[in-house]
């Protein structure tokens, strides 16, 4: 079985959204990114759900429900980081700023693991 290259696919998303919406997401205050990426964790936990439901296979069930738990830690976290403030020192950059998509890419290339 092939193993899925995640930073790739990170990556093709990235490049699809900077297409498809521009760089408007950059200027989002943090509050809004925050909502925005619960509201992802919230379709990963559902979708989790709906998978599980027309399953048959225990171990499938338990992994759908690590993933959905997962799921569910990010939303906290993030929900808990916002309460206390925590990314309330981000700069939000002035409209056109050149080579944020590029700079998203690099964060990417810097901080996710080369597990796949």
């Amino acid at each position: 079985m092939k193993e899925e290259n995640f930073l790739k696919k990170c990556h093709e998303r990235l490049d699809a959204g900077a297409r498809e919406y521009g760089d408007q997401s950059f200027y989002k205050n943090s509050d809004a990114l925050v909502e925005e990426i619960k509201e992802e964790a919230y379709d990963v936990a559902n979708w989790s759900a709906v998978m599980s439901c027309t399953g048959i296979n225990p171990d499938a069930d338990f992994v759908l429900k690590v993933v959905a738990n997962k799921a569910q830690e990010i939303a906290i976290i993030l929900e808990k980081c916002k309460q206390s403030g925590l990314f309330s020192d981000r700069k939000i950059p002035e409209r056109g700023t050149p080579g944020l998509a590029s700079a998203a890419s690099d964060w990417l290339e810097k901080n996710l693991s080369s597990r796949g």
